[in-house]
């Protein structure tokens, strides 16, 4: 139930009808704010009421006696640097709603277009940052209890589901991050 709330809270405040409520309501500025504001209630919800079962384990490596105990450091160090990384390429004051607020009583554009068009582009076909970094976190990690699964499974599913990228986004990033090649001859200064 508790990852159920937090799916259905996620989902439901990034449709175009929750969009358009918030612009009856004249909230319209806020809606991002609200968004991370409920986000961040269901997950300390869902950490302070979660049950674990340490009973049942799928996997158990006894990291003590294993020569492998880096490994498990290494990966999540990985995992919380590329969320960071891409936290830092979404801009943190716009991705969390302060910008906007900020923005909107200082009578400026929406911070949105301030940035060039590609980075407009971009942030159309991916906003949301993190989800390998938390798949990673999910599932590499030396202990697998049964309550863990779930929640790996679940938000896995989650992921992959919410946030596939359709083909149309996948040329995107294909023209995006691919390095055109030049047949001309690289100027150099004498």
């Amino acid at each position: 139930m508790l990852v159920g709330a937090f799916i259905i809270q996620h989902s439901l405040m990034a449709t175009d009808a929750w969009k358009k409520l918030m612009r009856r309501l004249n909230i319209n500025v806020s809606e991002r704010l609200l968004y991370v504001l409920a986000s961040c209630f269901v997950l300390t919800t869902l950490m302070q009421k979660w049950k674990s079962t340490p009973d049942v384990y799928l996997w158990s490596i006894d990291t003590s006696e294993s020569r492998f105990w880096w490994l498990f450091i290494l990966v999540h160090a990985v995992a919380w640097m590329i969320i960071f990384i891409e936290l830092m390429i979404m801009d943190p004051g716009e991705l969390i709603g302060l910008k906007q607020i900020y923005f909107y009583h200082t009578r400026k554009s929406a911070p949105l277009s301030y940035k060039s068009k590609e980075l407009q582009l971009f942030y159309k076909h991916f906003r949301h940052p993190g989800p390998l970094g938390i798949w990673l976190m999910l599932w590499v990690h030396p202990v697998m209890t049964l309550d863990r699964l779930v929640l790996a499974v679940s938000w896995s599913l989650y992921i992959f589901i919410a946030y596939s990228v359709s083909l149309n986004g996948f040329k995107f990033a294909k023209s995006y991050f691919q390095v055109q090649r030049s047949r001309s001859v690289y100027y150099r200064p004498t």
